[in-house]
């Protein structure tokens, strides 16, 4: 896994990262397309990587800073490269770009039956605080 890079995410590399949310199992909702991730890099680019294996995209994070608290969205790994610290580094390396900032705090939604995602995150610190709500618009 040495071979491994992180980097900020370009646009023309939209397709290949859904491809990557998709077989992580992600859900993809309508503020995920195209036109919404386009708005998001004009709004913070530098918090949205994706970790590469050479020319393959392998993993991908969003980070988002709100001038108050930072959150996490769509930490997602390809299959057969999980277990071996790929989300780990993303979220490491997210959560000091969000410290450079200024940011105090990392927030992160993970739906109640997803226990594997749930330790995942525990061990990386990350408490069990709130119930999130959402509501599209």
């Amino acid at each position: 896994m040495d071979t491994i890079t992180l980097r900020q995410f370009r646009l023309d590399e939209y397709d290949r990262v859904v491809a990557v949310w998709h077989q992580a199992g992600l859900a993809l909702r309508p503020g995920d397309d195209r036109e919404a991730i386009a708005r998001k890099l004009e709004r913070d680019p530098e918090l949205f990587l994706v970790a590469c294996d050479g020319d393959e995209i392998i993993g991908t994070i969003i980070g988002a800073y709100d001038g108050r608290r930072g959150y996490i969205y769509h930490l997602g790994v390809l299959p057969r490269y999980q277990r071996h610290g790929v989300g780990r580094r993303l979220v490491g390396e997210v959560a000091k770009r969000l410290a450079a900032l200024g940011c105090p705090k990392l927030n992160l939604s993970v739906a109640d039956d997803n226990a594997s995602a749930i330790r995942f995150y525990e061990s990386l610190g990350f408490e069990r605080r709130h119930v999130f709500m959402g509501k599209e618009l």
